[in-house]
């Protein structure tokens, strides 16, 4: 298990909506798909106190 701490950056659109953004590392994602893989989702799962991501 690799852990890092990650920046949270903010965006505004036009109309005031606030979103936010996460950057993973490319190794992460590398070994989650390989890259033959076209289309890449995912599920986030939120409890509350972490969030979980896992290959669809």
């Amino acid at each position: 298990m690799e852990t890092r701490k990650i920046k949270i950056s903010e965006n505004q659109d036009g109309h005031g909506t606030i979103g936010y953004r996460i950057s993973l590392p490319k190794k992460w994602i590398s070994e989650l798909f390989d890259k033959q893989t076209k289309e890449k989702f995912v599920n986030l799962e939120f409890d509350g106190e972490k969030i979980i991501m896992k290959k669809i």
